[in-house]
């Protein structure tokens, strides 16, 4: 439910970041994976002494986002839940279950959003998780219904050898459609809009083929798991706004250093957060609701993300056309 979770507002214009109070410092520093799961899991302990560690890594927060997109007509509001990492079994087993999903999806049904979107990573194949978590977190997004439809991207541990082809299977059978490199064009009440969705864009991702495949002077939103993808892609200016997960936000976010570590090149520019990429394009990237490694999460709540975009106001100058 709504109310157990806590709401920012973030609005676009400048960078800003979903600090949960603690405030970002330089590059922060870096750590080996090693390294940040042996210090993950001493923290672990100690939080959880306390009785810290439910809290953090349960509380799930509500993010408000506030975009202006080019060439929107209308105000246009987009929930985005990415990164559950579903894992089977009771309301006490460590990592994330399906009560804490539920309440995500509900959260983002209860904003009654035109739009849904999931971010990749249904599950995880350790501690419980696998192609049956996968199957059952697709059917829970299914149900959440908006107007515009509800898509999904593929995430890491999407694509596994044990799961990754009936993942595939799942979604095609499902209301909730995958979009793997490729764009499609919504009907919106704010006019028409492109939204594109990448293959699972991680180390050595290359390919900005979905975003040559559309000519349009339409807003353009681009769901991708890994922030990686900014490396990549060309002419970002072109995009008006990539939604992305995948670091957790760090999962640990010291205070004064930052996360001493994530999974994505992108880091630490791009890790948390809504960031400019040009002076008319946005990059966010969700903290997520799950965990991985360790079920513990330190200055980095999950969230459930709430994106209302409105009209950018007209400068007189006209979009290029690609």
């Amino acid at each position: 439910m709504q109310t157990a979770g806590r709401t920012e507002e973030h609005p676009a214009g400048g960078d800003q970041d979903a600090s949960d109070g603690f405030p970002e410092q330089g590059e922060g520093i870096r750590v080996s994976r090693r390294q940040f799961i042996r210090g993950a899991a001493v923290l672990s302990a100690l939080a959880a002494a306390g009785g810290g560690w439910w809290g953090m890594t349960r509380h799930l927060a509500l993010e408000r986002v506030a975009v202006p997109l080019r060439g929107l007509q209308a105000s246009l509001r987009i929930a985005m839940v990415t990164d559950t990492h579903l894992r089977s079994g009771g309301a006490l087993q460590p990592f994330t279950n399906e009560r804490m999903v539920s309440e995500a999806l509900s959260m983002a049904a209860d904003e009654q959003p035109d739009l849904f979107l999931f971010g990749g990573d249904l599950t995880s194949e350790t501690f419980g998780g696998g192609i049956g978590s996968a199957r059952r977190m697709i059917d829970l997004m299914a149900g959440i219904g908006p107007p515009l439809g509800s898509y999904a991207c593929l995430g890491n541990h999407d694509m596994t050898a044990q799961s990754g082809d009936g993942i595939l299977a799942h979604y095609a059978s499902s209301s909730v459609r995958l979009l793997k490199d490729e764009w499609v064009v919504l009907d919106t009440s704010a006019g028409p809009l492109s939204l594109g969705g990448l293959g699972y864009c991680g180390s050595g991702y290359e390919d900005a083929a979905p975003l040559r495949e559309t000519n349009s002077p339409r807003p353009r939103i681009l769901l991708a798991h890994d922030p990686t993808c900014v490396l990549y892609l060309d002419d970002l200016d072109r995009i008006d706004l990539i939604v992305c997960g995948h670091t957790h936000g760090g999962q640990v976010h010291l205070p004064f250093v930052g996360a001493p570590w994530t999974p994505s090149p992108a880091y630490p520019t791009y890790y948390r957060g809504l960031k400019a990429l040009t002076p008319r394009s946005y990059i966010y990237v969700s903290r997520g609701v799950g965990t991985v490694f360790v079920p513990l999460r330190v200055g980095s709540r999950p969230e459930v993300t709430v994106f209302d975009l409105s009209p950018l106001p007209e400068s007189g100058e006209e979009r290029e056309s690609i």
